[in-house]
């Protein structure tokens, strides 16, 4: 099963600051849509600044259930069908260069 996730970012605080010990940490709001189903989630986002270039990674978790996604089953050696894991963890990582034109 295929299920579509999109994220659109609503705010963006800078809540951490270059002291050459720590990224820097964005803390964000926006929108997840998971399988048509739209829930507003919080999440912090932390980037490095590494020669030329950011990278940056948000990483949250969120219940299947909470999107109407079933979660997967297992059955155990006897046969009985038990309910696996709900949680999930979604993680996004990017790198963001500047470009110059001549």
């Amino acid at each position: 099963m295929t299920v579509e996730i999109v994220y659109t970012l609503t705010e963006s605080i800078v809540a951490g600051g270059p002291d050459g010990l720590v990224p820097w940490r964005l803390d964000t709001k926006g929108n997840l849509v998971v399988a048509g189903v739209e829930k507003e989630v919080a999440t912090t986002a932390k980037i490095i600044f590494a020669a030329d270039e950011l990278r940056f990674r948000i990483e949250t978790g969120l219940k299947m259930s909470d999107f109407n996604v079933d979660p997967p089953v297992a059955k155990t050696l006897d046969g009985a069908v038990q309910l696996a894991y709900d949680e999930v963890t979604i993680t996004l990582e990017g790198t963001a260069t500047t470009v110059t034109t001549p």
